[in-house]
């Protein structure tokens, strides 16, 4: 069964992509959107890692420099966005 906990941030995160899609739409700017799978995969060659393999990565990889599970998700999304439109 689904954690009920995650149920409302689910569906915030769902409002907020949907928004971003609808203004980058109208704004002819193209948008593509990374499932958290697709993220991990990226970063780590495992659909399926953990922040802790996701930041240690980050480290390797992207010469991170910091501590944050968030900072190092996002550098990963970035660098995930580049690759696929270089």
């Amino acid at each position: 069964a689904r954690n009920m906990e995650h149920g409302p941030a689910i569906r915030v995160s769902g409002e907020i992509q949907g928004q971003i899609k609808v203004w980058c739409e109208d704004h002819r700017i193209d948008y593509r959107g990374y499932s958290p799978g697709e993220i991990k995969k990226f970063a780590t060659g495992k659909g399926n890692s953990g922040k802790v393999a996701m930041l240690d990565a980050a480290k390797s990889r992207l010469d991170y420099q910091g501590h944050s599970y968030d900072e190092a998700d996002a550098l990963w999304i970035l660098e995930l966005g580049k690759d696929e439109y270089k």
